[in-house]
């Protein structure tokens, strides 16, 4: 290298990018072997109770996705519900109805607790304080509906609520998202052509 003939060295962000273009080419045989073996066990075991428990509860310890993710659900369920209700399927038959329909595994597991104890004569607000899942609010309007008879009613506007809360979140997300995508992605190309452009600069100098 020229630098080197002149008994000099590359700039120091240079030698960063070349260090890590060697690590990248170096590893990512192994990083895409990791990925593909990763996704065949996920993809063998994504019906497995043992992997749906711990990818459901992952999911919803996800700093403001996890708790995004949990309203498209319950907006899901209350949907649900409120079909199920309105075709006057009794309230245990819903329950199991959604139970198998729902596909996510923290919820469905509530509902199938909740369902038993429902069958035992508790009232449904009750069954579903004893479930993290569950809003505050959800189960305070779902005891509302149930003192006045209008689960249909409240299922629907739960239903509303949950879906655009989750439209807003989504939107708001996009809009802070472009913007600083944009930055780190101008950051790091424009930090690869400095460091690409930089001995060219420096070559003066090193040749004297």
């Amino acid at each position: 290298m020229i630098f080197k003939r002149f008994g000099s060295e590359l700039p120091a962000m240079t030698q960063k990018v070349v260090f890590l273009s060697d690590v990248f080419v170096a590893y990512s045989p192994i990083v895409l072997i990791g990925m593909l073996v990763f996704f065949i066990v996920a993809f063998s075991q994504r019906k497995k109770v043992w992997f749906r428990r711990i990818t459901g509860n992952m999911i919803l310890r996800i700093p403001f996705f996890g708790d995004m993710i949990r309203k498209v659900y319950l907006s899901r369920f209350c949907q649900s519900m409120e079909m199920l209700v309105s075709s006057k399927t009794n309230l245990l038959e819903a329950l199991e109805l959604v139970e198998q329909m729902i596909g996510f595994y923290p919820l469905e597991t509530a509902i199938h607790q909740i369902r038993g104890e429902v069958a035992r004569g508790e009232k449904l607000s009750q069954c579903m304080s004893r479930h993290a899942i569950f809003d505050k609010k959800l189960i305070s309007l779902i005891k509302v509906a149930e003192e006045v008879n209008a689960l249909e009613d409240m299922f629907g506007k739960l239903n509303k609520q949950y879906t655009e809360e989750v439209d807003h979140r989504t939107a708001t997300l996009g809009t802070i998202m472009e913007p600083l995508l944009m930055v780190v992605i101008g950051s790091i190309v424009g930090f690869i052509l400095i460091a690409l452009y930089l001995p060219m600069f420096n070559l003066g100098g090193a040749i004297k």
